[in-house]
């Protein structure tokens, strides 16, 4: 299948007061991980609140460039523009998942942009076969993160349904 878009969490992941924040996006060359053939992406934003959560899928030609692509994590959002604490596990996130080959949750603070503010930024990373999938959520207070975290548990599975739904990963 070649429609990553069926991959792509939707609004119904979110509480009532999240929405869409435009529509499917496809991923260009300038971000995407250099060994991908295709990658799109999707963000969600509450309506009264700093927060901003993005889900990605992108494709590989098969799964061992996955799995390179995966361990390298820059390419997957792990940057280090503005960032002002090292990325570290969280130990609120507890689950994990059962149909990644491979997964990853990194979160650090970062400062700076125009005008400048303080925020968490959280990435869960999840290698399926050829797919990798990545779901990110930036707050602004940072402190704010913890609250967030059945909403990331919640995207986190949702994503895996998706992909477990997949017969050719």
């Amino acid at each position: 299948m070649d429609d990553l878009s069926e991959l792509l969490i939707d609004a119904s992941t979110f509480p009532p007061d999240w929405q869409q924040d435009g529509g499917i996006q496809e991923l260009d060359y300038q971000i995407i991980p250099r060994e991908a053939q295709k990658g799109l992406w999707i963000q969600f934003v509450p309506r009264d609140d700093g927060a901003r959560a993005t889900h990605a899928v992108y494709l590989f030609p098969d799964s061992d460039v996955a799995a390179r692509a995966f361990r390298r994590g820059r390419e997957l959002g792990l940057n280090d523009a503005d960032r002002v604490t090292p990325w570290e596990s969280p130990d609120w996130m507890t689950y994990q998942s059962s149909a990644a080959d491979q997964q990853r949750v990194d979160c650090a603070s970062f400062f700076g942009g125009y005008p400048e503010v303080s925020s968490k930024y959280c990435l869960f990373a999840g290698q399926y076969g050829r797919y990798i999938s990545t779901f990110s959520i930036s707050l602004s207070p940072p402190e704010s993160v913890v609250s967030y975290a059945e909403l990331v548990e919640r995207a986190v599975q949702a994503i895996d349904a998706r992909m477990e739904s997949r017969t050719e990963l």
